[in-house]
């Protein structure tokens, strides 16, 4: 059993305020051998079919925002997995 924990940390740089897309995903797989869960993906919307995270930021000028998120990993101690 492995948890992972990620950030993404942004700052907007420009003069006025912008709307921000940030993607990224939580691995997924078929084999019933193992499990992934979900534990935290701060406001993201979250697509447990593909594993796919977004979140929409609105940021002010000079204005900095973070988004984590972390997903735990279970597999017969048998597997080795490449991560």
């Amino acid at each position: 059993e492995r948890t992972f924990s990620y950030e993404i940390s942004v700052k907007n740089l420009k003069a006025s305020s912008i709307e921000l897309v940030i993607e990224d995903q939580i691995p997924v797989t078929t084999n019933g051998d193992i499990v992934i869960t979900p534990i935290n993906y701060s406001k993201a919307d979250y697509d447990a079919t593909s594993g796919k995270l977004t979140w929409v930021i609105d940021l002010k000028s000079k204005e900095s925002a973070r988004v984590t998120y972390s997903y735990m990993l279970k597999h017969p101690k048998d597997k080795n997995l490449p991560l």
